[in-house]
Order: C-alpha cells, then sequence, then structure tokens
C-alpha cells in the first residue's frame, strides 16, 4: 500500500504548483439545438407506418375470414339420417 501512496505522492509533487487560465472571454458550453422538429417529423412518421401496419393486417385478416361462405349444420345424435345425401338432395319432379 505505501507503493501506491508513494507513487501518488511523487505525482503530484512533479506537477506544476499553479496553472494559469487560457487568455480570452471565458468558455460558454455549447448549447445543442433543440431536435423538436425532428422528432416530430420521426413520430408521426413511426405513427403514420404503424396505422398503415394495422389497416393491411386488419384487411388481410377481413378477406381470410369472408372469403367463403361457411355451412356449419347443427345435427344432433339421435337425428342422424341414414340414407344417402343423394336421395334427400334430388328434387321431386327430376326422378
Amino acid at each position: 500500500m505505501s507503493l501506491i501512496n508513494d507513487a501518488l505522492r511523487k505525482a503530484r509533487e512533479s506537477q506544476p504548483a499553479s496553472i494559469k487560465p487560457a487568455d480570452g472571454p471565458p468558455l460558454r458550453p455549447i448549447e445543442s439545438p433543440r431536435g423538436s422538429a425532428s422528432r416530430l417529423f420521426l413520430l408521426t412518421f413511426l405513427l403514420a407506418v404503424l396505422f398503415i401496419l394495422a389497416c393491411v393486417l386488419l384487411l388481410a385478416s377481413y378477406r381470410d375470414n369472408h372469403s367463403e361462405l361457411r355451412v356449419h349444420a347443427a345435427t344432433s345424435a339421435g337425428e342422424a339420417d341414414s340414407s344417402p345425401a343423394s336421395d334427400s338432395a334430388t328434387p321431386e319432379g327430376t326422378r
């Protein structure tokens, strides 16, 4: 531990006692430009893209669900007809 303390003491002693500030007016921190316009544009663009994507997905979902007519007949187990479907489907006048 004393080696570290000796090295720190030597480093302090080797530095000049006083540092003269630079000549001229004092420096002020740079003010960053307000990025509100670019942020607003980016936010608007992202919201528009999300809205268009949502509309496309909803349209695709609607087309998939409504592209064909689906009929689901409800029959009970006791009413199941054992006759062939072709007999009951033919009209009376064409036999």
